[in-house]
């Protein structure tokens, strides 16, 4: 029950925009469209965001 929404995420990540708006967010994914995941990856700058959670992570933990 706690991955639910997690898993939903994911799914819903990989879908087409067209296959959401047909089968909705809990169908599973008719193919798996890497676009949308590509798209986020351009507009966020991934290696700075994962660095700053590195860094704060340490942080915490020290």
């Amino acid at each position: 029950m706690v991955l639910a929404p997690f898993l939903l995420v994911v799914l819903n990540a990989f879908k087409s925009p067209a296959d959401y708006s047909t089968n909705g967010p809990l169908a599973w994914p008719e193919s798996l469209d890497l676009g949308p995941v590509r798209s986020y990856l351009e507009i966020i700058d991934f290696s700075r965001a994962l660095t700053n959670s590195i860094v704060i992570s340490v942080l915490v933990a020290v």
